[in-house]
């Protein structure tokens, strides 16, 4: 298990394996959220106020800055995904 950081007071991040995703948890340990460092997808597992979700997200995002490639498939996905729901 890898400590990455703390990010405030009252979250902090691991990762179990060297490629495997980033966890976001409360200092009681439990899981919040998982971000998977590759595609830079942020999957929530609990409910988190909307200021400390802001704050989770831009920490992730400077700590695990996203390639241009991985960004433009992510947002390929979405677009794709979008289209399939309104069809």
């Amino acid at each position: 298990m890898e400590f990455i950081g703390a990010i405030n007071t009252s979250y902090y991040c691991e990762r179990h394996k060297a490629n495997g995703p980033v966890l976001v948890l409360v200092t009681g340990a439990y899981r919040v959220a998982e971000f998977d460092a590759q595609s830079g997808n942020l999957k929530w597992h609990r409910v988190v106020p909307a200021p400390q979700k802001s704050v989770i997200e831009n920490w992730l995002n400077s700590k695990f800055p996203q390639n241009e490639v991985a960004v433009e498939v992510t947002a390929r996905k979405k677009l794709s995904r979008q289209a399939l729901a309104t069809a």
